[in-house]
């Protein structure tokens, strides 16, 4: 999971995902067939194409945090939960060919968020035997 991120974010840092209006044609396109809630329509219909440029960065950003932090096994629990939310916004906006995949994604989320995936070889092993806690 954690290199899917990284690569699914250095693709878009590489191509044009942040100069061009993809995140744009993105939720147009998904809102076409989407069955969100009203209100989540017209918060992507208002803010996020409005503020397209910006929503483009956050996406990058927390992917790539997503990737580095699955892939080192820090901070998983907290950064699952991040991406748990980011799941279903995609499974939101997503065709219906790539529902299930989305919903995949979103029950292996929820899974490194239950069991911690890091205490098992990633750093949380060494936060974990210190200082346990809801992140460890």
């Amino acid at each position: 999971m954690g290199y899917f991120y990284f690569t699914a974010a250095l693709a878009k840092y590489q191509g044009d995902y942040l100069s061009s209006d993809q995140l744009v044609a993105l939720v147009n396109e998904g809102l076409a067939f989407s069955t969100a809630p009203h209100w989540f329509q017209q918060f992507l219909s208002g803010p996020v194409i409005t503020y397209s440029q910006t929503f483009s960065y956050l996406i990058i950003t927390v992917q790539f945090m997503l990737g580095i932090s699955y892939l080192f096994g820090y901070l998983v629990r907290p950064f699952s939960a991040l991406a748990i939310v980011s799941s279903v916004i995609a499974l939101a906006l997503t065709s219906p060919q790539l529902i299930l995949m989305e919903k995949t994604f979103i029950a292996i989320n929820v899974l490194f968020c239950w069991i911690g995936a890091g205490r098992c070889l990633g750093f949380d092993y060494y936060f974990y035997k210190k200082m346990r806690g809801i992140f460890w």
